[in-house]
């Protein structure tokens, strides 16, 4: 089991253009084979409201879409000149969370995503802060590599 505890807060991420706070709870791996064929199970995250007024929350995957990037910006874009383009998958949208309640998702029932994602979570306004505690595992499988033979059946000219 791995462990990530963060604080998130103005102090520790910064806005971004909408004034929302985001984060990567869980980082993506780098896009190798490796990291294609391995996965992350959240088996339990807690978000705690440690704010002073309610918060509203999103909790998602994001992958970065290279191929579509890489169309309108080339394929030598620099990723921090440029805002990528991203294929989001939601688990929690706008959910609201009152004063000192905590709400823990994935419990009882593991996430599991491909390793090339990222787990994020969104605050929607930069005065919102949260304390977030997530339990996950993952596993990568190696990739096997088969070599096949194969036989031809091939004549010579002085066969016949």
């Amino acid at each position: 089991m791995e462990y990530v505890h963060k604080n998130i807060n103005i102090t520790t991420v910064a806005p971004t253009a909408e004034g929302a706070l985001v984060t990567s709870l869980i980082a993506a791996a780098p896009k190798k084979r490796i990291a294609r064929e391995g996965s992350v199970t959240v088996n339990k995250c807690r978000i705690a409201n440690t704010y002073s007024a309610k918060i509203v929350v999103d909790v998602y995957t994001e992958e970065i879409d290279d191929l579509n990037t890489k169309k309108t910006y080339g394929p030598d874009y620099d990723v921090s000149l440029i805002s990528p383009t991203a294929k989001t998958y939601y688990y929690i949208k706008s959910l609201a969370i009152p004063v000192g309640v905590s709400v823990d998702i994935f419990d009882g029932l593991s996430c599991t995503y491909n390793m090339h994602k990222a787990l994020k979570i969104k605050l929607a306004t930069s005065s919102d802060t949260a304390d977030v505690a997530l339990e996950y595992t993952t596993s990568v499988a190696l990739a096997q590599t088969t070599t096949q033979t194969t036989t031809r059946n091939t004549r010579e000219l002085n066969q016949y």
